[in-house]
């Protein structure tokens, strides 16, 4: 889990600052591609996020663990109903 959470959520912002502040001006035979490469990181940006969301999901389903000692699906829960929650 510790290499997950280097891996998505320290590197991949430093990827994509990477691709939005270096690669802004390519040469003109690429010069082309640009918005391709803007599309791009928009759409890493949104990955980035979604890892933020999932390892907050893991590292509630580990302290839920440690805590009542079993292992319970907390984000899709279908025994529960609406006014249990």
């Amino acid at each position: 889990m510790v290499v997950w959470a280097y891996t998505r959520n320290i590197l991949l912002p430093y990827v994509i600052y990477r691709i939005v502040t270096e690669n802004m001006w390519f040469p003109e035979p690429f010069a082309a591609l640009w918005p391709m490469v803007g599309f791009s990181a928009g759409f890493l940006t949104i990955m980035l996020f979604l890892h933020y969301y999932w390892y907050y999901l893991f590292v509630q389903m580990l302290l839920y663990y440690k805590n009542k000692g079993e292992a319970e699906d907390l984000q899709n829960d279908s025994r529960k109903t609406k006014k249990e929650q």
